[in-house]
């Protein structure tokens, strides 16, 4: 989707893009609200605010994993595509 549009850094945006459905996903699985997220994932609440409406750019991939893995998502669930989201994209 991303190349389609002629971005220069799709591969990154389609990256962060799957790792944020993901981390909503389990958010949504284990009950958290954001504010606990937040708290668990040492990120501010209006990072990951934003993170949740789709802006990603303040964060790497690197740390969109750590969050990933700090809430407790699984990265085999991940890539077997159990997600029943499927609604952030990172602009």
């Amino acid at each position: 989707m991303f190349a389609d549009l002629g971005l220069a850094d799709a591969e990154k945006l389609k990256i962060k893009t799957g790792l944020v459905i993901e981390i909503r996903t389990t958010m949504k699985n284990r009950g958290l609200t954001q504010k606990e997220a937040a708290k668990r994932m040492a990120i501010t609440l209006p990072k990951l605010s934003d993170m949740m409406r789709g802006d990603c750019v303040k964060l790497s991939e690197r740390e969109l994993m750590n969050c990933f893995n700090i809430i407790g998502g699984s990265i085999l669930d991940a890539a077997h595509g159990d997600d029943s989201s499927g609604k952030a994209v990172c602009a």
